[in-house]
């Protein structure tokens, strides 16, 4: 399709933070949900449905506050839901900043015949992104009109759609939940890429 307009909705899963002994995550997770923009209000009405069925009476969908059985079905459904997305997991070895890891996403990402991306990211992170990370970010995209603005992940089912992707793949990869079948669900809509 020619000419796309695309949102992106960008979370994470994990911390940036080395000190391992005291708990720091050794993986860092990046998920970026893809919507064209006129697919919107129809899988926003989609996961409405979803939450319903499932008896989700939370404003937000959070992988941490589901309980599994719920979960699974969920990542049944979403191949029916017309978006894409990226999971990139990284192996922390060095002591990089939060914004490192969302700007080498970025540079893995390849989305032709575009012409105009809005990418939307956790007001949560707003502080640990500065100026010079959202110039690079636009710069990343050449040709592309890029808008990029923060919003609450509560009020968005897009950022926990982000977050319930990282989480499954942030699970497995610490060898921790049952998420194997959930994880061929996924990879319907989802290309996971690991690094280190």
């Amino acid at each position: 399709m020619n000419s796309k307009k695309l949102h992106i909705y960008i979370d994470e899963s994990g911390d940036t933070g080395m000190k391992f002994e005291k708990g720091s995550s050794e993986l860092f997770v990046v998920s970026l949900v893809c919507v064209e923009n006129k697919n919107i209000s129809q899988i926003e009405a989609f996961f409405a449905e979803i939450k319903g069925v499932l008896r989700i009476k939370q404003k937000e969908l959070k992988f941490s506050q589901i309980p599994f059985n719920k979960k699974v079905y969920f990542y049944k459904q979403i191949r029916h839901a017309d978006f894409f997305a990226f999971v990139f997991v990284y192996k922390k070895t060095l002591d990089k900043p939060f914004s490192w890891f969302i700007l080498n996403a970025f540079t893995h990402l390849n989305f032709d015949n575009t012409k105009a991306i809005k990418i939307i990211i956790d007001g949560l992170d707003k502080n640990k992104i500065t100026g010079n990370d959202i110039k690079i970010i636009r710069h990343t995209f050449k040709g592309i009109r890029v808008r990029i603005i923060f919003t609450d992940s509560k009020k968005n089912i897009f950022l926990q759609l982000s977050d319930m992707l990282a989480g499954p793949v942030h699970s497995i990869d610490r060898g921790k939940g049952d998420y194997a079948d959930s994880l061929k669900d996924i990879e319907v809509k989802v290309k996971i890429t690991r690094f280190g």
